[in-house]
């Protein structure tokens, strides 16, 4: 069984668990950017055809993800070569395109955007959006109560001291 200074001790530990639904929110704006700047680069990005280099599809156990290696010249004939990481459904549907139309956006948070997977990319990341928003709002409802139940027990834990008062 646990002495009062330990159960004390837990009791306080439970705040820092807010680092959770603040690791969420975090997530969510990273989500947000990344939509926002493939828009940018989709619509205001120039329209480049791009030589796939290499394109590979990776398998771990229940974890699978795939890349595609571009080669590209932007409008001031500058040579480009990246390496987009990519869910496996989007990078199995471009394994055996030779080259790809991309839209090329510099100054955006995604900068590179690949026309024939635009829609499921978007999509993708609308999902995990989504699912980071209501991982955040379920987790702060738990936090909420969490943390009013370790506030109550902190202050309830400082009444279960004797107090003898003398009455003359």
């Amino acid at each position: 069984m646990m002495s009062d200074a330990k159960k004390l001790r837990f009791y306080r530990l439970i705040h820092l668990l807010w680092l959770f639904p603040l690791y969420l929110v975090v997530l969510s704006f990273h989500q947000l950017s990344v939509y926002r700047g493939m828009v940018q680069t989709a619509e205001l990005g120039e329209t480049i055809t791009a030589n796939v280099l290499d394109a590979k599809i990776k398998r771990i156990a229940s974890q699978a993800n795939g890349w595609v290696i571009v080669s590209f010249q932007d409008e001031k004939q500058v040579m480009h070569e990246e390496k987009l990481g990519l869910p496996v459904n989007i990078a199995s549907k471009l394994m055996l395109d030779p080259t790809l139309e991309i839209s090329y956006y510099k100054s955006s948070f995604m900068p590179i955007v690949i026309m024939k997977t635009f829609d499921v990319h978007k999509n993708v990341v609308l999902i995990n959006l989504a699912i980071a928003l209501i991982g955040t709002i379920a987790l702060l409802i738990v936090m909420f109560i969490a943390s009013r139940f370790a506030e109550r027990k902190i202050r309830l834990a400082g009444s279960d001291e004797l107090q003898i008062i003398r009455v003359d």
